[in-house]
C-alpha cells in the first residue's frame, strides 16, 4: 500500500471536517457557546496545529465584533463538547507560539494533541495510586513490602 502525500491527506481531512461543520451549523440543539467557538475556529481557518487559535484571540475578536464574549471556562467546556459530543477532531497546543485550539487534519496534529492528554492521564494515575486507601496507610514508608 502506497502512502498518500501529506498535502492530499490534509486536504481530505479538511474536507471531511468541513462537511461535519456544515451539518452542525444548522443544529438547533447545539449550545450557543459550542456554536460560537466552532464558528470562530472555522472563521480563522484553524486547520492544523500551526494555525491554532488561542482563547484570548477568540475573545478579542468577539469584543471587536461587538458580540457576547465567552469566559475561558465556557470556551474550554465548548471545546470539550465539540470533541466528545459532536465528534469534531479538535486538538490543543499549550506551547507558544502556536498555543490554542485547532482542527486536527494530520497524524502529526493528532499526535501533538494526544501527547499532553497521555501525560495528564499518567499523572492522574500516579495521584490515584498515592491517594488510594491502601497506599494512604503506607504513607511515608519507603519499604512498601507490607503494603
Amino acid at each position: 500500500m502506497t502512502q498518500q502525500p501529506l498535502e492530499f491527506v490534509t486536504a481530505e481531512a479538511q474536507l471531511a471536517i468541513h462537511r461535519r461543520l456544515s451539518e452542525l451549523i444548522v443544529d438547533k440543539m447545539m449550545l450557543p457557546c459550542d456554536k460560537a467557538v466552532m464558528l470562530r475556529l472555522m472563521a480563522f481557518h484553524a486547520y492544523g496545529s500551526s494555525k491554532a487559535l488561542s482563547i484570548a484571540a477568540m475573545q478579542y475578536k468577539w469584543r471587536a465584533d461587538g458580540v457576547h464574549v465567552w469566559r475561558d471556562r465556557a470556551i474550554k467546556q465548548a471545546v470539550k463538547n465539540l470533541l466528545e459530543i459532536y465528534d469534531l477532531p479538535i486538538g490543543s497546543c499549550r506551547i507558544a507560539p502556536h498555543n490554542g485550539y485547532y482542527f486536527v487534519i494530520s497524524d502529526e496534529d493528532a499526535e501533538a494533541a494526544v501527547r499532553p492528554l497521555k501525560a495528564e492521564i499518567f499523572s492522574m494515575f500516579r495521584r490515584i495510586k498515592v491517594l488510594s486507601p491502601r497506599s494512604a496507610s503506607c504513607a511515608g514508608s519507603r519499604a512498601r513490602s507490607n503494603c
